[in-house]
């Protein structure tokens, strides 16, 4: 723990009481955090106290890493972006009761701060100001053990080198210690109480003697004694109660503080789930996609009329549907064209919103190209004009399809 009110946190830095798990905020030198770290001309930092070590006396009076020139602390600059970084970085209090032996850390018994993430710049407020567990040296005597901030009042109520008065009033003022040596000293305490024996040789006018005096105030000791026993165990008490509430409200902030990124981790997943419905949404009522047919030639010699040349089928959630192209026609009817025809195999009754595109390259006389919906919803010919394939050339056909389901309406 910290002791002592008038540390800085320099002093706490060149301890080495504040590690950084980010080697960038260390010195390369000491290790030590870059609590005062200077650069160089080219950007190789080290900590002030290593720098001055560089060009002192004894010094190499250059850089230590890229060896230019350093002959004085004015040579070089403050990064003032990594020391606000720095000083943005959460530690642990200090005061937290562990204390490190090597490797190995141990948790003292007596606990202390439970505090985990104060940023580095606000450390010393914590520490003077809000923690408690600061270790006080006692201002009465050097030979009287320090106290945490928080036992003040039970310190000063238990300091045997602390100045009081005499309890049983006799006007005496010493430190504690001696105090009780006093009152325990028979015949050392003398009350300032009028005694008047006028009327009673051993005792005052009222029939009161010195004796029942004493123990009267031997009486008042005890009883001050009894009472600021009951006050300390009322306080430790207290204290123990006190630390308890501060350890259970410590965790359930860390538990409120966990809830919370475990909602903003749902949330995250939740949108996500969200963009993947939509896609299998819009999977669900619409579907596009291109066909490519490359040499038809070797592929229309054992063709005829209501032969197809090629079939592609397809889902739209759980409807199931065909593409053919009928390069001589489908029916005898439709001979002469070619027939683009889309069909369902199975599903729900839906009215269909057909989009078809069709680009054939490489013919030399003209027809027309038929677009047709089996059972017979849609069918149509369309403008385009196409080229017959009774030349020699080769020549290929690229249909870009669209379809969107909409519910029938009854």
């Amino acid at each position: 723990m910290v002791r002592n009110s008038e540390i800085t946190l320099e002093q706490i830095f060149k301890e080495g009481r504040i590690n950084l798990e980010n080697d960038d905020y260390n010195c390369v030198i000491c290790s030590f955090p870059l609590f005062d770290g200077l650069q160089c001309k080219r950007g190789h930092g080290a900590c002030k106290s290593c720098w001055e070590k560089i060009i002192g006396e004894n010094g190499k009076k250059e850089c230590h890493s890229c060896r230019i020139s350093i002959k004085s602390l004015d040579d070089l600059s403050k990064n003032l972006y990594l020391e606000k970084e720095i000083f943005k970085q959460k530690v642990a209090c200090l005061n937290n009761g562990r204390e490190k032996f090597g490797n190995t850390l141990v948790i003292k018994s007596d606990g202390g701060c439970k505090r985990q993430d104060i940023p580095i710049e606000k450390l010393l407020h914590h520490i003077k100001n809000e923690c408690g567990y600061l270790l006080i040296d006692c201002k009465y005597s050097r030979d009287c053990k320090y106290y945490k901030q928080i036992s003040l009042e039970q310190h000063q109520n238990e300091c045997q080198f602390m100045s009081i008065h005499c309890p049983a009033l006799c006007g005496k003022k010493d430190s504690r210690m001696n105090i009780n040596k006093h009152l325990e000293t028979p015949n050392s305490c003398k009350p300032l109480i009028s005694i008047n024996n006028s009327n009673n040789s051993n005792g005052n006018g009222n029939g009161i003697d010195d004796e029942s005096i004493i123990k009267l105030s031997n009486s008042i000791v005890e009883i001050q004694k009894s009472y600021q026993n009951q006050i300390k165990k009322i306080k430790e008490n207290s204290e123990s109660e006190i630390a308890a509430l501060k350890d259970s409200l410590y965790y359930s902030k860390s538990r409120i503080k966990n809830l919370e990124d475990e909602v903003e981790e749902l949330k995250d997943r939740f949108s996500t789930l969200e963009s993947m419905i939509n896609k299998l949404d819009d999977s669900a009522t619409s579907r596009s996609g291109t066909i490519l047919i490359n040499g038809w030639k070797m592929k229309l010699k054992s063709l005829d009329v209501g032969h197809s040349i090629v079939e592609e089928q397809f889902y739209i959630g759980t409807n199931r549907f065909y593409i053919r192209i009928y390069p001589f026609g489908d029916s005898y009817d439709n001979q002469g064209y070619v027939t683009v025809k889309l069909g369902r195999i199975d599903g729900e009754e839906y009215h269909l919103d057909i989009g078809l595109k069709v680009s054939i390259k490489g013919f030399d006389n003209k027809k027309k190209v038929l677009l047709s919906y089996y059972p017979g919803d849609i069918a149509h010919n369309i403008d385009q004009l196409v080229e017959t394939w009774e030349t020699s050339k080769e020549f290929k056909m690229i249909l870009h399809f669209k379809v969107d389901l909409k519910p029938k309406i009854k």
